[in-house]
């Protein structure tokens, strides 16, 4: 039997959780959007079976968990877009300066 059929909802979300610190390690945009989306359609189920089965603590230390670990993918994403951002802006100025090398060549 598949194991993650065993898991509970709301430990599925830590296993979520650490496949998402995998992939944000290794930079792996698509499987983070598919297991961001995974983990989106798990939270409100998870927070219904928490409460049934009186996991309440393990669902706030997941949920936690998963929180520093989107904040610490968003800084990793803003620190990309700048790094984007600034070759994109020296690529415009070598272009520039290719045209005014070629007024003058």
């Amino acid at each position: 039997m598949n194991t993650a059929m065993k898991e509970t909802a709301v430990e599925r979300l830590g296993s979520i959780r650490n496949e998402l610190a995998v992939a944000l390690i290794q930079q792996d945009w698509e499987k983070i959007s598919v297991l961001d989306l995974d983990c989106r359609m798990l939270v409100d189920l998870a927070m219904a079976e928490a409460v049934e089965k009186g996991e309440e603590q393990l669902l706030r230390a997941n949920l936690e968990s998963l929180l520093e670990l989107y904040a610490l993918a968003v800084n990793t994403c803003k620190k990309h877009r700048d790094e984007a951002g600034a070759e994109l802006g020296n690529l415009n100025r070598a272009r520039q300066n290719a045209k005014v090398y070629q007024l003058f060549g």
